[in-house]
């Protein structure tokens, strides 16, 4: 924390929670509306750089595990089973 940065901390015991910043006091909501600023825009800038073929070629390992899985599963049931995606119609 910084020499202009002073803070307490608070919950439902009474202990108060407030920042003392260069833009003035700032109290347990309003820190909690930084926080959930900053991890939105977190949780943004990940969806944007994972967002379609990043994100597939980053779960690629996984999803051709599991189509294999399924695919076994499917011929171990002789025929109980069918693939929905081929059978859509039926």
């Amino acid at each position: 924390m910084s020499s202009k940065t002073k803070a307490t901390t608070a919950n439902s015991t009474g202990v108060v929670v407030a920042a003392q910043t260069i833009h003035g006091q700032a109290d347990e909501k309003r820190i909690d509306e930084w926080e959930l600023k900053a991890a939105t825009r977190a949780l943004m800038n990940l969806r944007e750089l994972l967002y379609s073929n990043p994100m597939r070629e980053l779960l690629r390992a996984q999803i051709d595990d599991s189509d294999r899985r399924m695919k076994q599963f499917l011929s171990d049931s002789n025929g109980e089973y069918r693939d929905t995606v081929n059978h859509a119609s039926h």
